[in-house]
């Protein structure tokens, strides 16, 4: 047994690059006494003597092994926590789950989050849609070595949302997601708290995720230059970090938060008899009214609120979440290999699906990108008569149109190019302080970006993107406050186009959008309150760790 354990963690650090814990040698109990001792010896960082927080944690990034699947434990990257000050529901761990603990803050409290790496390799951590300073915001500029320590100071400015915490250094953003180092950030506020929407049990956060596993358990993070390209993906599916997910829940209404934590797969939800699709909210919180829905369509790291109403459902019926088939979202070539796979997966090919050697498990689920496979089971165990009933208004927010912005004829452009191992925006790749003139933003402007496929690979031009064979769809992430889409326009749009485009909800808050081939979307973003250097990129991250990043510079 003991050799066994020993071989399982010399695989995860020959396949996840770095050497784990210095202590990977000793026996789990000893592990457990030596990472309490460095987390009581470690520096105290730099913590602001005049701010004064509501809410303190800090916050672990390490390594550990639990069960994920059947059989042996799984080695991951993980987040702990530990609450210092504040409520005592700002952290809710979810049991059995590698995921980080869900984080809960009102709007207006201050915060501070104090992290501690104990991995052997460089991390920061990204607060993905909070609107903080530049030099809160966990950029790779500010990744930490082992044993030390970053102190995040900031008021919670957000409205009412779920957000993403995650990390960001360069060339290992998609390795340490990958590997389990993720969690849900909720943000309240007085406007959401007088709706009485479904809260406690009843409100239920779940993060979609795909995985590799070997035959052993052990995630598997290695995409070759393909996977890089297409983007990496597993075969297992798991929800709130657990395989073959089942909710039982009562006879009424349920508000589910939906994130996409996967490293590229895009999803297309659908229930299983049909069902419409109640959303109620987007990255940036509350829409204004709901909206029903066929399907929707999740890209990495885009989240959606929904209304989930079993009233009326029988003791034992169960209801099936699904991803659809869809196409057009991988280059055409891609798509082509994995429709000559049959459905098994495409990582054979090298596109993305199943590994050589991995699980000998069959699957019999076509859990290929685009393919048709389920995400979680909602089964009814009671039957229950009161519920609450979907409020018909939810929220009220300025919508930006070109009266507000200062370049509502020169949109700022961000042009996506697409080659053999060269995904770029804007015609570059990320560089340290890298910033053209037209990425200089004036503080305190609303601004109209653009954001197209560029036939040069340069920015200049703002003519038809191309549809060439690597041509595929990217979730561009803008860090800073929320933009709203002012126009999705298909122009050119490639074959597929028809399955997914009624699953865009675009009428809301935004800090992820998923760009398919043939689109221009123009969108409206304010750039507020805070100097620096804020980034965007495409959060496949893969795409992100090979470059496709750059930064603004709000001045």
């Amino acid at each position: 047994m003991k050799s066994n354990v020993n071989l399982n963690r010399r695989r995860f650090l020959s396949q996840t690059g770095f050497g784990l814990l210095a202590f990977a040698g000793l026996p789990a109990a000893l592990q457990a006494m030596q990472t309490a001792d460095s987390m009581q010896t470690l520096p105290a960082g730099k913590a602001s003597a005049n701010f004064l927080a509501d809410v303190e944690i800090e916050l672990y990034a390490q390594a550990s092994k639990l069960s994920i699947l059947p059989g042996p434990a799984t080695w991951v990257m993980r987040y702990s926590a530990k609450l210092i000050k504040g409520p005592s529901n700002t952290l809710t761990e979810i049991p059995g789950s590698y995921l980080g603990p869900v984080m809960r803050f009102q709007t207006g409290q201050k915060i501070r989050i104090s992290l501690i790496n104990l991995l052997d390799e460089a991390t920061i951590v990204h607060w993905h849609g909070l609107h903080v300073p530049a030099e809160m915001d966990g950029s790779p500029h500010y990744a930490i070595a082992k044993g030390e320590r970053f102190v995040y100071e900031f008021e919670m400015l957000n409205r009412a949302s779920m957000n993403i915490y995650h990390p960001h250094p360069h060339h290992q953003t998609a390795r340490q997601f990958y590997m389990g180092m993720a969690g849900a950030m909720i943000v309240n506020d007085a406007e959401e708290g007088r709706l009485e929407l479904p809260s406690g049990e009843y409100e239920i956060p779940l993060v979609i995720q795909d995985k590799q596993f070997d035959s052993d358990n052990q995630l598997h993070y290695g995409p070759h230059m393909h996977e890089r390209m297409t983007g990496y993906f597993g075969e297992q599916i798991l929800v709130n970090g657990r395989p073959n997910q089942t909710l039982n829940l009562a006879s009424r209404a349920y508000r589910f938060r939906l994130m996409n934590g996967s490293t590229a797969r895009i999803y297309k939800l659908a229930w299983d008899d049909n069902t419409p699709i109640t959303v109620i909210g987007t990255d940036g919180g509350l829409l204004e009214t709901p909206v029903q829905k066929p399907y929707v369509m999740l890209a990495p790291a885009e989240r959606l609120d929904l209304w989930v109403d079993f009233s009326g459902r029988k003791k034992g019926s169960q209801l099936i979440l699904r991803s659809r088939p869809f196409s057009g979202a991988l280059p055409a070539m891609a798509e082509r290999m994995s429709n000559m796979m049959g459905g098994r997966g495409q990582h054979g090919m090298g596109m993305g699906g199943m590994h050589h050697g991995m699980s000998n498990d069959v699957k019999t689920e076509d859990t290929r990108m685009g393919g048709d496979y389920p995400i979680l089971t909602v089964s009814i165990n009671r039957e229950v008569s009161d519920s609450p009933t979907l409020p018909s208004h939810l929220s009220q927010f300025k919508r930006y149109g070109l009266n507000d912005v200062a370049n509502p004829k020169q949109p700022l452009p961000l042009a996506i190019s697409e080659g053999p191992m060269s995904m770029l925006l804007n015609g570059r790749g990320f560089a340290d302080h890298d910033v053209q003139d037209f990425e200089r933003i004036a503080l305190n402007s609303i601004q109209l970006l653009e954001i197209y496929r560029s036939q040069s690979g340069g920015h200049g031009g703002m003519g038809m993107g191309g549809m060439g064979m690597m041509s595929m769809a990217h979730p561009i992430h803008l860090h800073g406050q929320y933009f709203q889409i002012l126009s999705r326009t298909a122009e050119n749009p490639a074959a597929g186009y028809d399955t997914v485009k009624e699953g865009f909800v675009d009428n809301g808050f935004k800090d992820t959008v998923l760009v398919m081939p043939g689109e221009r979307i123009k969108i409206i973003k304010p750039f507020q309150d805070f100097k620096g250097l804020f980034m965007y990129h495409c959060h496949n991250l893969e795409h992100e760790d090979m470059g496709m990043m750059r930064e603004f510079s709000v001045e």
